[in-house]
């Protein structure tokens, strides 16, 4: 099995203090030759992201406890991000894009606060993912270079979601669908889904509706009660109708909302005095 963060955090934290160098790493991993280039990928990463200390003659700690934060994450179109809604905190937390590759915006998560590398200023690394804020996601179906993947509607989520082959729910290329998230992203690998629905063409009114109600969580299904009742409406208005009120049908009505509006809801009738 490939070596991964937990393991190489697990070692050095077995050793209690004592700095350890790469080559120790990785002789006590006892690692293929193949995957300790990885290791080292990995090592860095770590160093980078604050999860581990690079000290005098090169050699790892894992770096003093601090207290763990809880709170969301907001992304910015950048890569970065901060960690905002922390109880007792008035001050959002910055997160750097290079300990961003793991969430999404919305996700609920621990931080470990620490001096910033570069400037010295807090900076949260994350430690611990609590809560996804998305199952599914709106996007485009895009055909790229290296396989199928959607583009998310929401400018916040700047993460592609890949569609491996069979996974494609008979979307067509441009057309807008809903994608399940199967694999969250993680350090060296992006996250992946499958088409669920296809919502239609993005030129559709409709579907730019559904889109939004799709982005923000409205429901849209109704009960079937509801719609047994709707079915109950008849097309034409009765006699009965017509009691106590004005007919005005016979009036040459326009509505002056624009052409793409999604109601008419504004109707004047100009006739001479």
């Amino acid at each position: 099995m490939p070596v991964n963060v937990k393991d190489i955090l697990d070692l050095i934290g077995q050793h209690k203090g004592r700095p350890l160098s790469s080559k120790e790493i990785l002789a006590q991993l006892r690692l293929p030759r193949r995957e300790q280039r990885q290791a080292l990928r990995l090592l860095d990463q770590l160093v980078d992201e604050g999860r581990l200390n690079l000290g005098k003659n090169n050699r790892f700690t894992l770096p003093k406890k601090a207290p763990l934060l809880a709170g969301t994450i907001v992304t910015h179109r950048d890569g970065y991000g901060f960690l905002t809604d922390i109880p007792g905190h008035s001050q959002d937390i910055f997160i750097p894009a290079r300990a961003m590759r793991q969430v999404m915006d919305g996700d609920r998560v621990e931080v470990r606060v620490s001096a910033g590398r570069y400037h010295g200023k807090p900076e949260g690394q994350i430690v611990r993912i609590l809560q996804r804020a998305h199952l599914e996601i709106v996007g485009t179906y895009t055909a790229g270079e290296r396989g199928t993947y959607v583009v998310p509607a929401d400018p916040r989520l700047s993460q592609n979601i890949f569609v491996p082959p069979g996974k494609e729910g008979g979307a067509q290329f441009g057309q807008v669908v809903i994608v399940q998230i199967d694999n969250y992203p993680e350090d060296f690998r992006g996250a992946s889904g499958s088409i669920r629905e296809v919502l239609g063409d993005p030129d559709d009114p409709q579907v730019e509706v559904l889109s939004l109600v799709h982005r923000i969580g409205l429901p849209y299904h109704f009960p079937e009660d509801v719609l047994q009742a709707a079915a109950q409406v008849p097309d034409t208005v009765k006699l009965d109708d017509l009691a106590d009120r004005v007919d005005l049908r016979q009036l040459p009505f326009v509505t002056i909302d624009g052409e793409t509006a999604k109601d008419f809801d504004d109707a004047v009738c100009v006739q001479p005095v």
